[in-house]
């Protein structure tokens, strides 16, 4: 049953985001996929995201909240970028500094960080997701 949830959720889902992810990368400009792959990429991932946490079942739930973050990152696409912000340097300016704030963030945290995966072997806080069927 496990294998079924993962496989039926997965398959779910992948065709709603390749079309979403090709229609904001501009390969193709029909209308009709707009609408299509917006909502229902945005309706199968919380409703996923929603049963698979009412019912307490892992596979939908984590499905569905990867297929919402990869929409939610895929918005990246409809950002208008100048020309003046497509050199090479500026790219690895902004690269740069997000490296050093992933790394800032990291030492920040890194107390509650070396305790994860104890937690996650116990099932405490939000780990016990992991517990469920």
């Amino acid at each position: 049953m496990t294998l079924g949830l993962w496989l039926g959720s997965v398959t779910a889902v992948i065709p709603l985001l390749a079309g979403l992810f090709v229609y904001r990368s501009g390969v193709v400009e029909d209308p009709a996929w707009l609408w299509g792959h917006e909502l229902g990429v945005l309706l199968a991932g919380l409703s996923m995201f929603g049963i698979g946490s009412l019912l307490q079942t892992r596979a939908t739930t984590l499905v569905g909240g990867t297929t919402l973050l990869l929409y939610v990152a895929s918005l990246l696409f409809l950002v208008p970028w100048p020309d003046q912000l497509q050199s090479t340097s500026v790219l690895m300016m902004i690269l740069g500094g997000l490296f050093f704030l992933i790394a800032i963030l990291l030492s920040a945290y890194r107390e509650r960080l070396v305790q994860i995966p104890e937690k996650m072997k116990t099932g405490e806080g939000i780990y016990q997701v992991l517990k469920w069927r």
